[in-house]
């Protein structure tokens, strides 16, 4: 009896040592975490967006948060991480380093905003109807093909894409229209493209 006892004893004293350790390490673990601030613009110098995406993972391993909104506040131990931001049709990829110097990343989209709009002539009202959009690289690739970027059936369509060119085709019925756009980064442009 007084043997099972003793085995008792220990074994209550061994667990409360390792709920101590647990907690010293949970404790420790905790001030290991660095506060992490993100947040993204569209251009240099803008201010920052409302509503961004961001997806945080390790960059030997796998996701670790999903956040939206114009700014992320995450607490996250020192190391390198993949932070994936995206808004609109822009999705950019940026490697941070977090330890207690750096806590705030700004990620830059490089994009710019694009309203598409279909006209009858020169002066007109743009067309009210839906009108299939098909955005695509303007580049091609080595085989010869665009490779599409955005699609959409709406009267109007409004893009957020990265900088550079692109090309658009626009179909209203048996109407088929081509095009070619210039996304310039931090900058809002309207097109109109006349059916012919």
């Amino acid at each position: 009896m007084q043997l099972r006892s003793l085995v008792t004893s220990f074994l209550a004293a061994g667990a409360a040592v390792a709920m101590l350790a647990a907690a010293g390490n949970a404790s420790a673990a905790e001030q290991d975490l660095k506060p992490v601030y993100l947040d993204a613009v569209i251009a240099d110098g803008a201010a920052p967006l409302s509503d961004v995406a961001f997806t945080i993972e390790r960059v030997q391993g796998g996701v670790l948060q999903e956040l939206r909104g114009g700014n992320a506040q995450v607490q996250l131990p020192a190391g390198r991480y993949r932070v994936r931001a995206a808004f609109g049709e822009t999705e950019v990829e940026k490697d941070i380093v977090v330890d207690a110097a750096n806590t705030r990343h700004t990620i830059n989209l490089n994009a710019g905003e694009v309203q598409l709009n279909m006209i009858r002539g020169i002066g007109q009202a743009p067309i009210k109807d839906p009108i299939e959009w098909t955005i695509m690289t303007y580049g091609r690739d080595a085989k010869g093909n665009r490779h599409l970027v955005h699609q959409v059936t709406a009267s109007t369509a409004q893009l957020t894409l990265p900088g550079g060119w692109y090309y658009v085709e626009a179909r209203h019925g048996a109407s088929l229209v081509k095009h070619t756009i210039e996304v310039t980064a931090g900058a809002a442009f309207k097109y109109f493209v006349m059916k012919q």
